[in-house]
Formats: structure tokens, sequence, C-alpha cells
């Protein structure tokens, strides 16, 4: 399939795994413009489903106890690849498989992601591979996946690059939020947790691009009072140092990312626009998600096109119209973490943090309501039509 088709179809299938299962083959027909990006993208949507929600992360998931025993032709399950021992698969995705498997020094066990034949002679593929291991080497933070050490397999199929990586024993930061009763206060710490590793990537020149709960793990088995956050999957990351400018997936027109906790400039297709506040406005919506149970959009029965669209011209529901004991400072948080007007919305995860820590501390926050003039001025660009037929008449 053409990188250019195999962008879209990728696109859809992010957009179509963020819906309910009885959903997403509807969304699927409705979106996809011909029969062969129809089945590719139909075909990702198994491969998730069977990897356990899984797709391209360290998390630990069910997989068929025989492959332990007896792998499968091509598998390197009891191989060597460098000092790591593979052990099983814990799951696959769009583009690698990830294998849990053992060092010999220090005596650990990992998990280590190795790209898919398929994948080395996909440019696209390939580079992004690359771009995340490089990446991650990047980063030394508690709250992120570190990686270990890179290579080459030759699989018998050709070179398949790998890299070992952090074994994150944790869950999908929605997951963790059904599994228990929490505070607002504990959820509001957690999220200063987040926040402050994605300041980390970012004071490291790394903006991560695809922010959302599955690729947050919460660890909490050593210590449930304490639990630890961990970001992974940095496969459409982009590097805006000067030291290391390189930008995966730089093509006018293409999306990276997943619609549901996309930004504004993002969904443009513009690159130029993306910075460390597309970070921000993905963090704002998993605030407030993890805070409310809901998204603070409703776009799940919207084409692909006007899901899009309603991300560039559609403000935001208010937190505390969902929980009205979040209305005030909390609500006004939020609201200025997901503004659409870059000017508006905080500069950095660090300024996000810091208000949340000021209205934990019950001092005055940074974020300002939104006056009435500026809440004017943003319905008159909504409704450009509508205003300028009541002007001329």
């Amino acid at each position: 399939m053409p990188d250019e088709q195999w962008q879209i179809a990728k696109s859809i299938f992010q957009a179509a795994i963020d819906l309910p299962e009885s959903e997403r083959d509807t969304f699927v027909e409705q979106n996809s413009p011909n029969a062969i990006l129809r089945d590719e993208v139909l075909r990702l949507i198994q491969q998730h489903q069977a990897s356990g929600e899984f797709l391209a992360s360290p998390l630990t998931s069910p997989v068929d106890p025989l492959e332990t025993i007896r792998p499968d032709f091509g598998s390197p399950v009891g191989q060597m690849l460098g000092e790591f021992r593979i052990l099983r698969r814990i799951g696959c995705g769009g583009m690698g498989t990830v294998y849990a498997a053992q060092q010999s020094s220090p005596d650990r066990e990992v998990a280590v992601k190795l790209l898919h034949p398929a994948e080395v002679d996909s440019k696209h593929g390939l580079r992004r591979f690359q771009h995340e291991s490089q990446a991650l080497a990047r980063l030394q933070h508690p709250g992120i996946a570190q990686i270990h050490a890179s290579g080459i397999h030759d699989s018998g199929f050709g070179q398949q690059p790998w890299f070992a990586m952090e074994l994150v024993d944790g869950v999908p930061l929605n997951q963790f939020a059904r599994s228990g009763p929490l505070t607002f206060e504990q959820k509001l710490l957690l999220l200063i947790q987040i926040c402050d590793a994605v300041q980390h990537a970012h004071d490291r020149g790394v903006i991560h691009r695809d922010l959302k709960p599955a690729n947050i793990l919460v660890q909490s088995r050593i210590a449930p009072e304490l639990p630890s956050p961990k970001i992974v999957d940095f496969g459409v990351a982009r590097v805006s140092s000067q030291d290391f400018q390189q930008t995966l997936l730089t093509a006018t027109g293409e999306i990276v990312g997943t619609i549901a906790y996309m930004s504004p400039e993002q969904v443009s297709g513009d690159p130029a626009r993306i910075s460390g506040q597309s970070d921000v406005y993905s963090l704002g919506v998993i605030g407030f998600e993890f805070l409310s149970g809901v998204l603070p959009f409703d776009r799940k029965n919207l084409s692909l096109f006007d899901a899009i669209r309603s991300i560039e011209l559609d403000e935001p529901k208010r937190l505390g119209d969902i929980i009205p004991e979040f209305r005030g400072d909390l609500q006004a948080i939020f609201a200025k973490a997901m503004e659409q007007d870059l000017d508006r919305r905080y500069i950095n995860p660090r300024e996000f943090a810091d208000d949340i820590r000021r209205f934990l501390d019950r001092i005055p926050v940074v974020a300002q309501r939104p006056t009435v003039v500026y809440r004017a001025r943003k319905y008159v660009a909504r409704n450009r039509v509508l205003v300028g037929g009541v002007i001329a008449t």
C-alpha cells in the first residue's frame, strides 16, 4: 500500500478505536474512500482487539501460552537479541511487536520492541521506529519508560531493528480511574506527575504529540496509596531541539495523533503549528476525562471530517457543567489548558501543573475566565457566515 494511503488508513484507525466496538465498523465504512483502505483499517482494528487493546506500548497483556513454549515460524521467542533472551509476546501494534525479555546483566525483565519486517521497507515505519528509540534515549525521568539498548535482529526475513526498554507493570490511566475510588485531589496530584514528566520531555526538545490515557500507564501494586504514572509510546513524537532537528511525518496535510485528544493545530495538518502547547491541550483533555469520566467533546457520531472541524471550531464543555463542585478556579484551569487560542493556553505543562498546585494550596490561580468580549469574538469566528448576513441586513 502506498505511503499516502497507509497514512489515511492509520488516521481512520486511530479515530475508530476511540469509539465503542459496536460503532467501529460503521465508522470505518462511512469514512474509507475505497475498499482497499477499508479492509486495511478493519485489519488494524482486529489486530488491536486481539492484542487486548494494546498498541505499540510495553503493557502486559494475555497471549497464547503456546508461544512461550513453542515459537511460531519466524518468532524470536527463545532467541537472544543482544543480551536479551526473548520470553514471550506481550502485544502487537501496527508498527511492531513487543516481547517480554530477560536481560542477563543486570538481571531483570524488560520489554523489547521489534519492528515488523514489512515496516523495514517503509520509509515512514523505519524512520518512526528509529525516531522513537532516539527520542526515548534523550529522556531520563521516573515518569517516562526508559530505553536500555537497541540493535538489529536478522530474523531470516531481513534485518529488523529493535530496542529494549523498561517493562511497565501498570494499567492505562482510564482503566486505573475505574479500578477504585480516588478523591479529586488524588487525581490532580497524579495529573501533576504526568505534567512534570511531559515537561521533562519538552525541556529536552521532545514533544509527544499522542498523549492519551492508553499511553499513560499507572503502577500502583507496590504502593497503592502512591500511584506512579509512566508515559510510553513516543512513536510519533517530534524532536524540536536545534541539535537534533528531525521531525517525523512532516508532510503538509498529514495528521498524526489520536483524534479525541488532538489540539486544533494538530488537526490542521501543518507541522509548523505544532509545539509543546499541543501536548498541553492533550493533557487538558486527559485531565478533564480523568476527573469527570467523560470527554469534553461528544464526537462519537461525527465523521472524521466533522470531528476535525469540531476540534477547530467548537469550545469544550465546561468542567463545572459536568460536576458542579468543580465550577470556579478548577473549571478555569482546564478551560485554559484546552484553549483553542494559543495566546490564552498555558505555554507549557509546567504552567498547567503549577496552576493545579495553586488550586490545591488554595491560593489564586493564573487561569482567567474568558471575558464577554472574548466570548463574542469566538462566536463571530465560529459563525462568520451567519454574522456576516446579519450585518449585511
